[in-house]
């Protein structure tokens, strides 16, 4: 069979954090580019990895994975686990009734920001709140 021609599906579901040097090294080969990828990922994990050995945030390391459309799980549990689905193919899209939302939706950006950041981090992150006091007359 000729490389072009491969289709199918990379499922990953590691213990702890995925390996995104992998993950970006095998979706670079011609024969996986038309490959979906699946993933498993355990946010809570990276987060704690990625602060104490001062790592890439999550959207950085996405940004080195040859995959054009992206979609994400809500995260679910205290290690907030979720799913990334990762296509060079534009022709379908994932319903949201199974939980997926395209990366570059607002219910992807906000899931994203949830996964990437720490509470501490994403509070920092915040624009500036009013404060109970401004509403009071």
């Amino acid at each position: 069979m000729a490389e072009e021609k491969c289709f199918g599906l990379i499922y990953i579901d590691p213990n702890g954090v995925v390996d995104t040097n992998w993950l970006e090294k095998i979706t670079k080969e011609k024969a996986i580019s038309r490959l979906d990828i699946l993933f498993n990922y355990n946010a809570s994990a990276k987060k704690r990895s990625r602060c104490a050995f001062n790592l890439n945030y999550l959207l950085d390391e996405f940004k080195k994975i040859n995959k054009e459309n992206w979609y994400v799980s809500k995260p679910n549990g205290k290690w907030q686990w979720s799913l990334f689905f990762g296509s060079n193919s534009d022709c379908f899209k994932l319903p949201k009734k199974y939980g997926f939302h395209n990366i570059l939706s607002d219910e992807g950006k906000y899931i994203l920001h949830k996964l990437n950041f720490t509470k501490k981090e994403y509070k920092r992150n915040l624009p500036d709140q009013p404060k109970l006091e401004d509403f009071r007359s």
